[in-house]
């Protein structure tokens, strides 16, 4: 059985991913925007979701002792424009549901609570704006 501690390392080395995973798949979106505010808009989550992974790599790091090491994933855009925007609403909405549920069982480590915080309200964030931008 896993202590809770490896549980933990895991779970953020799959937030890890996702959140690498979610910065190249808007880097993606943003090239194919059918407009400049939507492609701003896009980059700046592609910066955020980076910068999110960077956070919690460090957690990462001072838990193990080492660097987190992604394994390579194949970014595949399907679908229409709007459809990967629908799709992503989805996703974000998801991942904010993981990160609270992480977020409450994360423990005393202020950096842990702290980037899992941000992570779920940038989450949120993201999920409105994508909402906004499908119904536009």
């Amino acid at each position: 059985m896993m202590n809770s501690n490896m549980k933990n390392v895991s779970a953020i080395g799959e937030h890890i991913g996702f959140f690498l995973d979610s910065a190249a798949l808007y880097d993606i979106l943003a090239r194919s925007a059918p407009s400049e505010g939507e492609k701003r808009q896009l980059g700046a989550f592609a910066d955020e979701c980076r910068a999110t992974a960077e956070k919690l790599g460090r957690v990462y790091r001072q838990r193990t002792g080492r660097f987190f090491d992604p394994s390579p994933s194949q970014i595949r855009e399907s679908g229409s424009f709007r459809a990967v925007l629908r799709s992503r609403l989805k996703e974000e909405v998801a991942a904010s549901r993981k990160l609270r549920d992480a977020y409450l069982g994360s423990g005393d480590n202020f950096r842990l609570k702290q980037a899992l915080f941000t992570a779920f309200n940038d989450a949120l964030c993201r999920a409105a704006s994508l909402s906004a931008m499908l119904t536009a």
